[in-house]
């Protein structure tokens, strides 16, 4: 069964319920989370968030499809699993440094959350259209790590030192919704998602 994916009004709703529950907490480790033995390549990774005296919070990102906390406990067998090469870089740049802030980017499937401030800010993006990613930038939205490599358009391409579209996500979305009239639901994401399933029939 396909896992339903969330929306742009879900985001919304989801970055308004937990951010209050995890901004200002610190980052004390990230692991990634096993599949159901399918064999797939991990996309789904847990932030393990605390600020004392309050509880720790687990943080549950997965790639293209959601992002929620959770009282997640691991599995005791996994914890002897290395990490993978992404976490590994996550945890470089993350490990220690609060969250200060949790954001859905010009209104899109788009989360970003802050870490740091000044010369040692962070950005963690997180794609939940088509096929999803996660994108560890610096402090201008250069991009240091990341799950795929993609072209955002003909003339972005998604990889290591190139700098994250930021002001086009909003423009890209109403471009495509001016092409197909005032009355379309469509985004510009589910044209790549409608791309995608094309591609798999």
């Amino acid at each position: 069964m396909k896992k339903t994916r969330m929306s742009i009004d879900d985001i919304h709703a989801m970055v308004g319920s937990i951010r209050a529950n995890v901004v200002n907490m610190r980052v004390t480790n990230i692991y990634d989370v096993q599949g159901q033995g399918d064999g797939s390549t991990t996309k789904t990774y847990l932030l393990k968030l605390q600020q004392p005296p309050f509880p720790k919070v687990f943080l549950l990102l997965e790639s293209g499809v959601r992002f929620h906390t959770s009282q997640y406990a691991r599995d005791a067998k996994s914890s002897s699993a290395l990490p993978s090469q992404f976490t590994m870089k996550l945890r470089k740049h993350l490990r220690g440094k609060r969250l200060s802030a949790l954001t859905q980017l010009e209104g899109d499937r788009v989360v970003d959350l802050t870490f740091g401030q000044d010369a040692l800010t962070c950005h963690l993006i997180l794609e939940l259209y088509a096929s999803g990613n996660i994108i560890l930038t610096d402090g201008d939205y250069r991009i240091l790590s990341l799950l795929r490599t993609h072209r955002f358009d003909e003339n972005v391409k998604m990889a290591v030192r190139q700098k994250y579209p930021v002001q086009l996500l909003g423009d890209q979305e109403k471009r495509q919704r001016g092409k197909r009239g005032r009355g379309a639901a469509h985004s510009w994401q589910d044209a790549e998602e409608e791309k995608e399933e094309g591609a798999d029939n």
